[in-house]
């Protein structure tokens, strides 16, 4: 019969690094602690016989501790180079928005609303979605158009970011299509 604890080495191993720093610490203290201190904590005879158990000990601890530390940098230096290329690919769409596109966007910063239903069949309405500017805020069916169902759409926090503080370049492009639709009358 088994004693009812169960020791995982992979769930051990996602361990953070904050939990062995105390192992470290502790570890630490028992190798590198002056020999006088040890004979006035009565310790000076179980560490002479047992001095491997804490080396040991500070080994492993430290380098879970830097690994964790190495793989917390990575992460955050991997989402800051992931969110550099998203915003650029944002801008670069929001540079190339259709009529359609930009009065969608439009209604968002002017309207001042935090969802817009939209036709899920439209195709630009997928392309905003493709590109990571609007994000379907429902499953459930607002109503039903002539374009087909329609879901209430949200803005992405950093495309709704840049928007906000790039709103020129929808409102240009905006004023550049009215312009080419006046020319052509």
């Amino acid at each position: 019969m088994g004693s009812g604890v169960k020791f995982d080495v992979i769930e051990f191993l996602k361990l953070a690094p904050k939990y062995f720093l105390p192992l470290l610490l502790f570890s630490a203290m028992i190798i590198f602690i002056p020999g006088n201190w040890l004979e006035y904590l009565h310790l000076d005879s179980i560490v002479a016989e047992y001095r491997w158990i804490p080396s040991i000990l500070f080994i492993f601890s430290l380098s879970m501790f830097i690994g964790g530390i190495l793989l917390k940098v990575y992460d955050e230096m991997n989402k800051k180079i992931r969110n550099k290329r998203l915003n650029k690919n944002i801008k670069n769409k929001l540079k190339n928005l259709s009529n359609t596109q930009r009065n969608i966007l439009l209604r968002f910063v002017e309207e001042d609303v935090n969802s817009v239903p939209l036709p899920v069949s439209n195709g630009e309405v997928a392309d905003l979605e493709n590109n990571l500017i609007v994000y379907r805020a429902t499953r459930i069916s607002n109503d039903i158009g002539e374009d087909g169902y329609y879901f209430d759409y949200c803005l992405q926090p950093l495309a709704e970011k840049i928007i906000k503080n790039n709103i020129r370049l929808i409102k240009s492009g905006r004023q550049m299509a009215e312009k080419k639709q006046s020319i052509y009358k």
